[in-house]
């Protein structure tokens, strides 16, 4: 969805920058293509099938090529009818699950896309952020954005928190033997876990807390402990 919206910036008659977003697949466009393109193939097959009434060549060029041009293009434009009718199915299902029904799809991609990516929040960003964070991201046709993008966008994240690049293989296996022989211990020395040293604290608090107690009993009991001797 984020990817079908072309975000470019513009200067108003004021000279104020603003983002500027237009839809780049229209759904309704696309019925309209199809549609004019299967009544152009209705149109000059029946030309091809008036033209070949007058010509009884069997060698004829149009008899041998373009019949069987037309032949393979039939079921392709079957074809592409059916995707575009099962878009618009998928479509109209969507609009009926938020009770928007008849809703155009360039109106509803940028219904989303203005909730999750505003203008104005872009053009709130210091401009180091915009154009090392958010033209990468988000002003480029074929990049999708990520998680991290959107929270540094919402400065939910700073930017030098994000997640580089997956690392390969060779770096992977490099870094776990380095990080093996940084915590490499002698043979026999127990290996001592941060859990392990929260538990150990919080034990050892409760034994000298216990201790204590039974250090500094009440008056009364030592007193009662003496009469009783």
């Amino acid at each position: 969805l984020f990817c079908n919206v072309n975000r470019t910036i513009v200067r108003d008659s004021e000279g104020v920058p603003r983002v500027l977003k237009n839809v780049r697949v229209v759904l309704e466009d696309i019925e309209d293509s199809v549609k004019e393109f299967a009544q152009q193939f209705a149109t000059q097959q029946e030309a091809l099938l008036q033209c070949l009434q007058y010509s009884e060549d069997p060698a004829d060029p149009m008899r041998l090529h373009m019949s069987e041009k037309f032949a393979e293009a039939r079921p392709q434009l079957a074809r592409l009818e059916s995707q575009c009718s099962v878009c618009r199915n998928g479509y109209a299902s969507v609009l009926s699950y938020f009770s928007h029904p008849g809703m155009k799809t360039s109106d509803f991609v940028l219904l989303w896309d203005n909730l999750f990516v505003p203008g104005d929040l872009i053009m709130s960003r210091p401009d180091s952020v915009l154009r090392r964070e958010i033209f990468p991201c988000f002003f480029k046709p074929q990049v999708a954005p990520t998680l991290q993008s959107f929270l540094v966008l919402w400065d939910l994240k700073l930017p030098d928190e994000r997640v580089g690049s997956p690392a390969s293989v060779a770096q992977l296996v490099a870094r776990s033997r380095t990080t093996a022989l940084a915590r490499r211990q002698p043979r026999g020395a127990a290996r001592i876990t941060p859990a392990a040293k929260h538990f150990a604290k919080c034990f050892r608090g409760r034994v000298l807390a216990k201790r204590d107690s039974q250090e500094e009993e009440p008056p009364h009991q030592l007193d009662s402990k003496a009469g009783a001797s």
